[in-house]
């Protein structure tokens, strides 16, 4: 399925986190992992090369034991040092490779300090790359060794090609992992705020009829995207979509989300920005980000 997977890593518990489900993914698919780490360039003129080979070394030292690897098979990792002061350019320059097809990475969330912070490189890595991307946030710690995958996936949906992409991505994912579907679209609720002497806040009203034709449009996508003899439920819920969907994750003890992006323009960002960003800031589970490929 995949070539070769890319895990860039900081040695802090989210790499950890993400390591292990790069590592899960790579040994079920036969893929090769690369351990990439970034480090800033060095003043112009310096000798880099022998602090180069040490860093080099001690990063695979480490990333064998930190990481959990000592029993991955050794001819399918490997390493490199990148030299980019920015982390962000230097993920997205590497994942252009025509070998990599996904890349894994942990994230420290809104407050974190360290290299792999949402909002800064996450978020720019997501909203450019023209890969699959599972980020592995702070949440829940599911995957406890290499050998265990999610067995229980929710792909969020709401019609698009895009959401079609990701959901024949999670088709072929739970097929391989023996993993059962979640699929759900929201129904945004719609808001007003009235204007009286009292200054009543805003109004949430649900709308009937906007629910039964998702639930119709919702049966369709399912019947004709998923085979048959994938164990399958679908859910149309009404709320603001990141946080129904988060609440379904733990209600359907799901343990990975998928979600499809639109692309790169201006207003297809805006559409990221406003459910899959805030997704990966909610979400208790990792994400997995399927861009809509040409």
């Amino acid at each position: 399925m995949f070539d070769t997977i890319l895990l860039p890593v900081d040695f802090s518990e989210p790499s950890a986190r993400a390591a292990r489900y790069a590592g899960a993914i790579a040994l079920h698919t036969h893929s090769s992992l690369q351990i990439a780490t970034v480090i800033p360039s060095l003043e112009a003129g310096a000798d880099r090369t022998p602090l180069l080979r040490q860093f080099m070394a001690d990063s695979a030292e480490e990333s064998i034991h930190a990481l959990g690897f000592t029993t991955f098979p050794e001819d399918r990792i490997s390493w490199k040092t990148i030299i980019n002061d920015s982390v962000s350019n230097a993920i997205l320059e590497y994942s252009a490779s025509p070998k990599v097809g996904l890349v894994v990475m942990g994230t420290h969330g809104r407050s974190g300090l360290s290299a792999l912070l949402l909002g800064s490189v996450t978020e720019k890595v997501m909203r450019n790359i023209r890969k699959p991307l599972l980020v592995v946030g702070r949440g829940k710690d599911l995957l406890t060794n290499v050998s265990h995958l999610p067995a229980r996936i929710l792909i969020a949906t709401d019609f698009s090609e895009a959401s079609k992409a990701a959901l024949q991505q999670a088709v072929r994912l739970a097929q391989l992992w023996e993993a059962s579907l979640v699929i759900v679209h929201v129904v945004e609720i719609a808001m007003t705020v009235p204007y009286t002497p009292l200054g009543v806040g805003p109004v949430f009203s649900s709308d009937s009829e906007a629910m039964n034709e998702a639930r119709a449009n919702l049966h369709d996508f399912v019947e004709q995207n998923v085979p048959e003899n994938l164990p399958c439920d679908w859910i149309v819920a009404e709320g603001e979509p990141a946080q129904r969907i988060e609440e379904i994750v733990n209600e359907q003890n799901v343990e990975m989300v998928i979600v499809g992006t639109r692309g790169h323009t201006k207003l297809e960002r805006w559409f990221l920005g406003s459910t899959s960003e805030r997704l990966l800031q909610k979400c208790s589970v990792a994400v997995w980000v399927q861009p809509l490929l040409p």
